[in-house]
């Protein structure tokens, strides 16, 4: 088992210059939280606060202090910042002050029911997949909708660039430790898919969470 001893020994080894606390609000968006690396260790014994009414869907004024509170296996570089401004990512659970899973909070909620489910003998796995589309972007780097970026339909061969840039996603998540079986055109024009291996519940939400920064930051790069 990792520990944030381990943790720490890593940031210094891989000379990691800032950390990215990833949670997520009520309708699955994910929101980000960065602090500097020499910051992690404060972070990691007592979590970082924030303001949770500002967050769709979590608190009202009146009771708006939240804690992420990082869940250490989930540590993992980013391969596509640059070196000398290298970034781990931390995927968190939101806790209330007196440190209580809070109850809007989705990661929180699925790890309690795996828990009852194992009470019950039962475990829980997943087989999951993305489908998405890729748009060219305009001179203010907004998608054009219009526009589908290939026009290839079910399984059938996209351009080469298309092909470069899916691999592009793939060398992401491999470099991320996320399992992926296969990636290939749907039956939309220029619709994308790609597979994931049959996951742990949990594990499997955590890499869907990570892949959708992934595949969206290697998308903006082309």
């Amino acid at each position: 088992m990792v520990t944030k001893v381990d943790i720490l020994q890593m940031v210094e080894e891989q000379n990691v210059k800032f950390v990215a606390l990833w949670f997520t609000d009520i309708t699955g968006l994910v929101k980000s939280v960065m602090i500097p690396a020499k910051e992690l260790g404060n972070v990691l014994e007592n979590g970082s606060h924030f303001d949770g009414s500002a967050i769709e869907g979590f608190a009202r004024v009146a009771e708006s202090d939240m804690v992420l509170v990082p869940d250490i296996s989930t540590f993992i570089t980013l391969p596509w910042t640059k070196e000398e401004e290298k970034t781990a990512r931390l995927i968190c659970s939101i806790h209330t002050q007196n440190g209580d899973p809070f109850i809007g909070d989705p990661r929180s909620l699925l790890i309690r029911v795996l828990e009852q489910a194992y009470e019950m003998g039962y475990s829980f796995k997943t087989g999951m997949e993305l489908e998405f589309f890729l748009f060219p972007l305009d001179a203010d780097r907004q998608p054009i909708i219009g526009s589908n970026h290939d026009i290839a339909g079910y399984f059938d061969i996209p351009d080469d660039s298309v092909r470069s840039l899916r691999r592009s996603m793939l060398s992401a998540l491999t470099a991320m430790n996320i399992g992926v079986d296969s990636t290939h055109s749907e039956i939309g024009i220029g619709q994308h898919e790609i597979d994931f291996q049959y996951d742990d519940a949990l594990r499997s939400a955590d890499n869907i969470l990570t892949s959708r920064v992934a595949i969206k930051t290697v998308a903006m790069k082309y």
